[in-house]
């Protein structure tokens, strides 16, 4: 069990380096992003200089302004759900094309190109055999495919995150390569991660429908239940982004050398007893809830504020329009999927 301090000791000190992962010799857990050139993989003043530009896409006006976007997307899904009939699968109809649908937008990335874009998804978060060559292989096809974006959008500029930073570029804030790279790193930022929240957070809720019942009852908890289905639904299976130490460092009572690696384990730190009363208990009347879901420090999450306003939007909408909503199948039948990193549940069926 990692304590709430400890993980955020780990997220915070600047001797947990992300960039060290780049080493030869370094430890490897799964080769997600098999390069150096990652914003994730970058620590100190050049990290902080790409995040300057990335942030540009998530600033708090522009997530804001995507309200009115988000909302008639959910709606035009929900009427389509409707009009096919119960039951549905939730991820399939709702959670998944809502969150293609904004990253696109924020993005300027056609939304054509959607199921192109989730296979690569997938191709770069699966388990299999020989996963490492798989990766490689997606990582210079997202590479080739953003360049071919990018090289469109010189053409027809648009008021999107992808014209911003291809205006960053033209300053010489970016090189062509952290052009592209950010590119498809912003946009995988946006879409996996989401449309599984959403999903886990829609059946966190179904499954326990007395937090559903007072939900419906009193509206004005829903960002409170935005931030407790936050805390309490696990990201991914293990943590996928290992910190190298870069030098001896005393942790929990343990000594961490030099050059091992560390995970940030945040379910484990947003169920410590205690920082969260009754931390196994899920609650959204809950006051008090600093969790870590996004992160902390440096590489905190840059679409934090727009994806809690996509999951306040995804609840509040489905919730309106489908008052009846519920589980389709056992509660215990719903199983996680184990040919990803990220916890995602293999199917979601719903009836209204």
């Amino acid at each position: 069990m990692s304590s709430y301090d400890l993980v955020q000791k780990v997220l915070t000190d600047p001797r947990f380096s992300r960039a060290a992962v780049n080493r030869p010799e370094a430890p490897v857990m799964r080769p997600i992003i098999p390069d150096s050139r990652s914003l994730l993989k970058k620590d100190g003043a050049e990290h902080a200089r790409l995040r300057r530009v990335a942030a540009r896409a998530f600033t708090a006006a522009g997530s804001n302004s995507l309200r009115p976007h988000i909302t008639r997307t959910a709606q035009a899904l929900l009427d389509d759900m409707v009009e096919t009939g119960s039951p549905a699968e939730l991820s399939e109809a709702f959670t998944q094309p809502l969150a293609m649908s904004v990253i696109c937008h924020v993005m300027g990335v056609p939304y054509e190109d959607r199921h192109y874009i989730a296979a690569q998804f997938d191709r770069l978060l699966g388990l299999f055999p020989n996963a490492g060559e798989e990766i490689t292989t997606t990582r210079w096809e997202l590479d080739a495919y953003m360049r071919h974006l990018i090289e469109g959008k010189r053409t027809t500029p648009g008021r999107d995150a992808l014209t911003a930073l291809i205006r960053a570029h033209d300053a010489g804030e970016l090189t062509a390569q952290e052009l592209a790279d950010l590119g498809w790193s912003l946009l995988f930022t946006g879409y996996p991660s989401q449309w599984i929240s959403m999903t886990n957070a829609v059946l966190r809720l179904l499954r326990h429908p007395d937090q559903l019942d007072l939900l419906r009852s009193r509206p004005d908890l829903l960002p409170a239940a935005v931030e407790e289905t936050l805390r309490i639904n696990p990201f991914s299976v293990a943590g996928i982004l290992l910190r190298i130490a870069l030098e001896d460092i005393e942790l929990g009572g343990v000594t961490i050398g030099a050059g091992e690696a560390v995970v940030a384990a945040s379910i484990s730190a947003n169920r410590d007893e205690q920082v969260f009363t009754d931390a196994d208990t899920f609650d959204i009347r809950r006051t008090h809830n600093p969790h870590v879901a996004f992160g902390k420090g440096p590489h905190f999450c840059l679409a934090a504020r727009l994806s809690r306003i996509e999951m306040a939007v995804a609840l509040e909408t489905i919730l309106h329009r489908l008052p009846g909503l519920a589980l389709a199948c056992d509660a215990h039948d719903i199983t996680v999927r184990d040919d990803m990193v990220l916890y995602a549940p293999r199917a979601v069926p719903v009836t209204w």
